[in-house]
């Protein structure tokens, strides 16, 4: 669309707030967005993966965001999410590793969105931080959405759903895994997997949010 005309539209017909509802020219508003930076980023721990850590907890305003960009879809919750990433930034340092790889999501979803959510969100912070992401990860199947299912049955869904391209050859090298979202880290677990069996010597995973 013309840049002059959505400007034009925004005027005369204000969208709201995904979060709070306000009538806004953007899809987060600047209060609600103020609230999600001065959210502190999450740290734990998972098997199988060295540090992990979430810039924002995954509730108010940026799980709304979330759904919004997930469910709309919204390119431009996005672009919004990743410049506020950007913004943010992470105490992992993306820089140290040699490989900062994004988790793909289900292919049918991304088709119908348009984009890789985890690619789209982190690339400015890689850019800016390391240089270069490499989407070499690709999901060999679909599996059944997760949120409905356990611990153990995720762990199952998902084991053995990930090959990794033959330009990753790695001799010891480190990997930082980005994603959106992590919940019970069974999705990034067998990212994780892969990776090492490839020669990974080290797999850290950073998301968007911790739910």
């Amino acid at each position: 669309m013309n840049p002059m005309l959505k400007r034009w539209i925004r005027y005369f017909l204000p969208i709201q707030c995904v979060a709070c509802g306000e009538a806004q020219s953007e899809v987060l508003c600047s209060v609600c967005q103020a609230v999600v930076l001065e959210t502190s980023e999450v740290a734990f721990s998972l098997d199988g993966i060295g540090r992990v850590a979430a810039l924002f907890q995954y509730s108010g305003p940026v799980k709304a965001l979330i759904h919004h960009i997930k469910f709309g879809p919204s390119r431009e919750g996005a672009s919004l999410l990743a410049t506020m990433s950007n913004q943010k930034g992470s105490v992992l340092p993306l820089g140290d590793y040699d490989w900062v790889i994004p988790i793909p999501g289900s292919a049918s979803r991304e088709r119908v969105r348009g984009f890789c959510l985890s690619e789209l969100i982190f690339r400015p912070m890689v850019v800016t931080a390391h240089g270069t992401m490499s989407p070499i990860l690709t999901r060999l199947c679909e599996t059944r959405p997760l949120f409905d299912l356990g611990v153990v049955e995720r762990k199952i869904e998902v084991a053995g759903i990930f090959s990794v391209s033959p330009q990753f050859v790695s001799h010891g090298e480190t990997v930082l895994l980005v994603d959106d979202i992590v919940t019970s880290g069974a999705t990034a677990q067998s990212a994780a997997v892969t990776l090492r069996q490839a020669g990974a010597s080290r797999v850290d995973l950073l998301t968007v949010a911790a739910a």
